[in-house]
């Protein structure tokens, strides 16, 4: 996967939040009072999935503000769109590990169905697939079977990890563009913060 691009500004250090009843519309804290309306609309209805949480994504908007401390609406702006790269960058990264997880079943049925000493017939393929899709539910279910399937794949050749991952790797080529994507809008955003705080700290020397 690409290493994320540092450009500066503050880290995500809360965890990428979850809720069961996510809002459609945000309050905006009290707190924000004084940021420009329409930077104040963004935050009522922030852009997030439905098992994100709203407050992580105000804490780090929080960070950016403290790092950079915009004083007009362009560093607003530029202050809330690198929020919203970070968190996507987040996202991305949390949707690389969701999506091949959900592929252990998958590949642990390829496993069963590739280790069978069935026959090949259509009849014995049908069969065949039939128990492993049920051998692969039972690992979920049952721990030592799981364990004791894992090491007959291994004397097979095979490392049940792999399956999962390959089966992942459209849906990853894809999160890796977005990914690519994400981290080049942060990098760009966070140049124009950073030289617009350079210069505004050049000024009193200037005097």
């Amino acid at each position: 996967m690409t290493e994320e691009i540092t450009a500066g500004g503050p880290e995500i250090g809360e965890t990428f939040g979850q809720t069961e009843d996510t809002k459609a519309k945000t309050e905006v804290p009290s707190r924000y009072d004084g940021i420009p309306k329409t930077i104040e609309d963004l935050l009522s209805e922030p852009p997030l999935l439905p098992h994100e949480s709203e407050e992580p994504f105000l804490a780090l908007f929080e960070s950016f503000m403290a790092y950079a401390k915009p004083e007009n609406i362009i560093e607003y702006h530029l202050v809330y769109t690198a929020t919203v790269c970070k968190w996507e960058i987040r996202r991305y990264r949390f949707m690389a590990v969701a999506v091949t997880t959900n592929q252990q079943q998958a590949g642990l049925t390829s496993l069963f169905e590739q280790t069978s000493k069935a026959g090949l017939g259509k009849v014995a393929q049908h069969l065949v697939s039939v128990e492993a899709a049920k051998n692969a539910m039972k690992c979920f279910l049952d721990s030592d079977y799981r364990e004791e399937s894992y090491l007959d794949f291994e004397t097979c050749g095979y490392i049940p990890d792999g399956q999962p991952f390959l089966f992942s790797l459209p849906a990853l080529a894809t999160i890796e563009r977005l990914l690519a994507s994400a981290e080049k809008r942060y990098a760009v955003t966070m140049k124009e913060l950073e030289k617009r705080m350079a210069s505004r700290a050049a000024k009193p020397a200037l005097k």
